[in-house]
């Protein structure tokens, strides 16, 4: 692995890359707020999102680390032997596993729970659902990022692209049965003889898949950028796409950079709460008046009618 030479356009881009990564640190953090106080969403959305959350901010906090690191050693030999050099790699890979399984795991349990939506509430209130799904995404991570840096599987990122084929297929798959079944669903929510709690479960799907829809959309968008460009650096490139310093590697991190605004920023400003404080007029002081006058004026105004 060598170091690329800092060009001029690297920094333009590494301070424009940093500059977005800091203002992404105060909206996760109301994203955070959103997701433990806005109440009308399913505690097992809200947990999975905070968990999605959780690792676009990891991956934000290594790239900060990573882009001040080499701003500041611009015309340093050698970084290779630098720690912070040597763990970028295995940070940004962990981090990018863990909110992206994260993410699988949340549109996938949003399709379950709109396709099940009579017994959902029923099988899996609680925190057993999210408990689980946090469990199994660490140890996929796991999985992955021992696999890829032990060397024990060949040609591992072949195997890589075609992993994140199945995680867009199955996205889009959980995106349209969120659609669908709300859809039809949303028909039945006047029905007098649905149970009230099942009306309350309903209508929370479809608040939830309101919500979501355009950051699940743009989600399905760019993992199929990623998948593309990762297919490209490595069956015509024949380049890794998780080297720090590749062409490929700086088109990653600008994808993922727009991803994670984008993420954030549609779920903060589509959120009640962002609603409700931006609609909150000023207080203003009431006119009072006179009763006898009032009522003189109200039918002085009648008579005029007349």
């Amino acid at each position: 692995m060598t170091h690329p030479p800092f060009r001029g356009y690297n920094i333009p881009l590494y301070t424009g890359e940093l500059c977005l990564s800091l203002a992404f640190i105060p909206t996760v953090s109301a994203l955070f707020y959103i997701c433990v106080k806005q109440k009308n969403l399913h505690v097992n959305f809200r947990i999975m999102l905070f968990t999605t959350s959780l690792g676009y901010m990891a991956y934000d906090m290594a790239r900060i680390i990573l882009i001040i690191f080499l701003m500041s050693n611009s015309y340093t030999e050698n970084l290779e032997t630098a720690i912070i050099w040597k763990m970028s790699p295995y940070v940004h890979m962990t981090s990018n596993a863990f909110y992206t399984f994260s993410w699988l795991f949340l549109i996938v349990e949003r399709a379950i729970a709109s396709v099940f939506v009579d017994v959902y509430e029923k099988r899996f209130a609680g925190f057993i659902v999210p408990l689980l799904s946090i469990i199994a995404v660490s140890s996929i991570t796991a999985a992955v990022i021992v696999i890829r840096f032990s060397g024990t599987a060949k040609h591992f990122d072949g195997y890589l692209v075609g992993l994140e084929i199945g995680i867009v297929l199955s996205s889009l798959a959980a995106l349209i049965i969120i659609i669908i079944f709300n859809k039809s669903s949303y028909r039945k929510r006047h029905n007098s003889r649905m149970h009230l709690t099942n009306r309350y479960q309903l209508d929370e799907n479809i608040r939830i898949g309101k919500y979501l829809m355009p950051v699940a959309l743009n989600q399905v968008l760019v993992e199929i950028m990623s998948t593309s460009l990762s297919a490209y650096a490595i069956f015509f490139a024949e380049i890794s796409p998780t080297e720090v310093g590749t062409f490929v590697y700086q088109a990653y991190c600008q994808i993922f950079l727009y991803q994670r605004l984008f993420f954030v920023m549609v779920l903060v400003l589509r959120s009640e709460k962002f609603n409700r404080f931006i609609k909150r007029g000023n207080r203003t002081a009431p006119i009072v008046v006179k009763q006898a006058a009032a009522a003189s004026n109200y039918y002085n105004e009648l008579k005029h009618m007349w």
